[in-house]
């Protein structure tokens, strides 16, 4: 029986990180880190919140401007704090010109980080 009101697939999204949780239990808590899951917590709560999603997605922009043949000076930007993950994000281009070897990488004349 479907609750009222209820979308399903939200439903679903939410429970399964909530039964993960549950499972795992409070014995993962990163010990100073009041604010962090541990691993496979943290891990749970970014993918419900969308946050793997929205680094995939711009790090596919950027991949789809660096592969376009049509453009040989290429701008692209720094990752938002939207789209940096706590478990994927390392690290990131840095604003100025192309000090990661990216244009030479990918066969364009210049490549410029905003």
């Amino acid at each position: 029986m479907q609750r009222k009101g209820v979308n399903p697939a939200k439903t679903i999204r939410l429970e399964a990180p909530l039964l993960c949780m549950a499972c795992i239990g409070g014995d993962t808590v990163k010990e100073g880190q009041d604010n962090h899951f541990g691993t496979t917590l943290e891990a749970v709560y970014e993918l419900a919140e969308g946050k793997p999603q929205a680094y995939a997605a711009a790090m596919d922009d950027r991949v789809r401007l660096l592969t376009d043949d049509t453009t040989q000076d290429v701008t692209i930007r720094c990752l938002t704090g939207e789209e940096k993950t706590y478990l994927l994000y390392f690290s990131d281009v840095t604003p100025g010109p192309d000090q990661w070897g990216l244009a030479e990488y990918y066969g364009k004349n210049s490549v410029v980080v905003e």
